[in-house]
């Protein structure tokens, strides 16, 4: 495996790694005029993150969840009928990141019950390592 960066190093370690995409989609409506209308999609991903968030800290060590919110809705006057989030998953092996991708799921599917929305996962591809630095 080689991986870029400032310096030549031999014996680095390496995670699996897996991304997936997560797409919510709700109901758009107007939120001063008929909030009551909406399925707030947005409101699915702060479930899902809030329930990652509480997830990590019962993860081994070296096992890695981050990720972003790359779409949350495009006026704050109108309810987001769609939003959307980039995950990544990493472990130190490949079996430890099978063992997590149900339970990362499983959160995704919280913000979908939760609010009501419908959830769309992205097959994840087949999980890769990626380069990991080793201290010293």
């Amino acid at each position: 495996m080689v991986h870029p960066g400032p310096d030549d190093e031999v014996g680095t370690t390496s995670r699996a790694s897996r991304y997936v995409e997560v797409t919510y989609t709700g109901r758009a409506a107007h939120a001063a005029g008929a909030p009551h209308e909406g399925v707030d999609a947005a409101d699915a991903c702060v479930v899902a993150r809030t329930a990652l968030g509480l997830l990590r800290q019962h993860l081994p060590d070296g096992t890695r969840l981050h990720g972003i919110v790359t779409e949350g809705g495009a006026r704050s006057n109108i309810v987001p009928g769609r939003a959307r989030m980039s995950r990544q998953l990493r472990s130190d092996t490949l079996a430890e990141l099978e063992e997590l991708w149900p339970r990362v799921r499983a959160c995704c599917e919280a913000g979908a019950l939760a609010t009501g929305c419908e959830l769309t996962l992205t097959r994840p591809p087949p999980p890769t390592p990626t380069c990991v630095r080793t201290p010293g």
